[in-house]
């Protein structure tokens, strides 16, 4: 069977109802290719099964057409035994690792089953194979249902490796809220589900809709709610663990918790459990479902004393930037100026070399502040270097190496006498708060 074919095959086609409630099941397509679907944000993770060159006890595995295996396992809620083995081989002594075996029925058998072949060597080497999608069977909401999963086997030295991504997903018409539009259901951790919440953004599954009349879709979080919009309308958000349906109930009188923010936070992206919220024009407050979130992203806008705006963003955060909402307490986890700055310096050689670190106080990644209409670090921040008698001897913009990470380099004047004083300032409103260094240098 070509590729083509195959890949076309995927496709189950699930006839949609004319008019359809929002809290109704409404059915969801299933699809699959050799390319794994995806969009922007969707942060996937994949599996990497340990390989063995033991077959697990209990095993049937075949004996002709293969040689130099090596045994390992998808992890999968969605089959009884919590796994499904798998077999990387050889179809030539010494040839590339050209072949998988899954036990797509949870048998204990490989014996009845068809060895993949790679769709893609990338070279005559074949250090790289490519293969799918591969066919398995998983617990459905209405019995058996299908799955598929794309490989690539990488054959480095004496032992291959194979890393696992989804070859499926859901994709339909939904309507819920008065909105229209496509939906898809991305499994983003490859373990067979598409309804997982987490605070992880990579054990999470996504939920993506692209509205009708829309230019782009909207990527979300799995959790147990969806917010149409921004600020707009929770749904409590049914997902089959197949992703074969979907459903949204509209939470009229959901009991929501405080979350008290800077006045001068204009955008808030918060996520969790409960699911992806966005907020903008925040005014100091929103109300979210009690529950433990992450930031996903801010951004804060302050004026100058020119009147212009400077944008100021931070995303990437860590696991501590976690907080918790109740009922009967406001949260407030944004406390203090957003940014945390240090100076450090170091002699290189005849020169002097200047450190300058922004670090968001809640953890992360910081986007260089930025006046409105100009370039991201445009206007990085300046060293000012003065002597022992205050008067300035240097003054130069640092350049920006990476997310809130700038170097400055400087060689003593020769008719200048230290010590010296560096001090790091920013131009705009959101100002600096790192100690000034000192340079023994005579």
């Amino acid at each position: 069977m070509s590729r083509a074919m195959g890949t076309a095959s995927c496709v189950l086609m699930v006839l949609l109802g004319v008019a359809v409630s929002a809290q109704e099941r409404q059915p969801l397509e299933y699809h699959c290719s050799e390319v794994t679907k995806t969009f922007p944000r969707a942060y996937l993770r994949g599996q990497t099964p340990a390989l063995s060159e033991k077959p697990p006890e209990g095993l049937s595995v075949p004996t002709e057409g293969v040689t130099g295996a090596f045994f390992g396992k998808w992890v999968t809620p969605m089959v009884e035994a919590g796994h499904l083995w798998l077999m990387v081989a050889r179809s030539k002594q010494d040839g590339p690792y050209d072949r998988i075996v899954i036990d797509s029925d949870g048998d204990g058998s490989l014996t009845d089953e068809t060895p993949a072949e790679p769709w893609r060597l990338d070279d005559p080497s074949g250090k790289r194979a490519s293969f799918g999608p591969i066919k398995v069977t998983v617990k459905g909401e209405k019995g058996p249902a299908p799955y598929h999963l794309n490989a690539t086997v990488y054959s480095r030295g004496a032992r291959p490796s194979v890393y696992l991504r989804p070859g499926c997903w859901r994709e339909g018409r939904v309507q819920f809220g008065g909105m229209h539009g496509n939906c898809f259901l991305l499994d983003c951790n490859t373990d067979g589900r598409f309804n997982e919440a987490s605070l992880d953004l990579y054990s999470c599954d996504k939920i993506v809709i692209h509205k009708d009349q829309s230019a782009t879709p909207w990527v979300a979080y799995v959790g147990k709610y969806y917010q149409l919009d921004y600020g707009g309308e929770l749904f409590r958000l049914d997902i089959a663990p197949d992703g074969s349906s979907v459903s949204f109930k509209w939470e009229r009188n959901l009991p929501k918790g405080a979350v008290w923010l800077p006045a001068d936070l204009r955008y808030l992206h918060i996520h969790g459990e409960n699911g992806f919220f966005v907020f903008s024009g925040i005014r100091g407050q929103v109300l979210v479902p009690p529950g433990t979130y992450r930031f996903k992203y801010l951004e804060y806008t302050r004026a100058d004393e020119f009147a212009t705006n400077w944008t100021l963003g931070i995303s990437n955060f860590p696991r501590g930037s976690a907080f918790e909402v109740k009922l009967d307490e406001a949260a407030e986890p944004l406390k203090g100026e957003p940014l945390i700055s240090e100076l450090q310096v170091r002699k290189v050689g005849g020169r002097y070399e200047f450190q300058l670190r922004l670090r968001p106080r809640v953890g992360g990644w910081v986007d260089p502040p930025t006046p409105r209409g100009a370039e991201p670090g445009e206007f990085p921040p300046k060293l000012r270097i003065v002597d022992a008698k205050g008067a300035e001897v240097g003054r130069f913009g640092f350049t920006h190496r990476y997310s809130g990470y700038y170097v400055a380099k400087w060689t003593v004047p020769p008719d200048a006498q230290g010590p010296f004083t560096a001090t790091a300032e920013m131009l705009g409103p959101f100002k600096l708060n790192a100690n000034p260094v000192t340079i023994e240098a005579k």
